[in-house]
């Protein structure tokens, strides 16, 4: 996995080159990859120039696959599950019900090991 920042993205030929830790990466989508912003699925052709993304890839030796790229607000680059609106619940410790909060079940982020960063 890795966070940068799209350099280049080229829609037509499924290819996107992205800046991360000083470096360029040359990458592409398969069929099946996924691009998603929140909750919401993107397509390729959303991606802008500037994003700041997050995606998990597969380096075959002759190419990296992209399968799946997180498209992100420069704060959310950190914590791709910082826009989580119950998070910012200041009642949570203090409710007895907070185990039962209805937002638990529509937050895509509940199950995420990296939550708590």
């Amino acid at each position: 996995m890795v966070r940068g920042e799209i350099v280049r993205v080229n829609p037509d030929s499924g290819k996107l080159v992205i800046k991360a830790n000083g470096k360029q990466l040359d990458l592409t989508l398969a069929k099946y990859s996924v691009i998603r912003q929140g909750p919401k699925v993107k397509t390729i052709r959303e991606i802008k120039r500037g994003d700041k993304v997050t995606i998990s890839y597969v380096d075959s030796g002759r190419a990296r696959t992209a399968w799946y790229i997180y498209l992100a607000s420069g704060a959310s680059v950190a914590n791709p599950c910082s826009s989580n609106p119950c998070a910012a619940n200041p009642c949570a410790a203090r409710n007895p019900c907070a185990a039962k909060n209805p937002c638990a079940a529509k937050n895509p982020c509940a199950a995420n090991p990296c939550a708590a960063r």
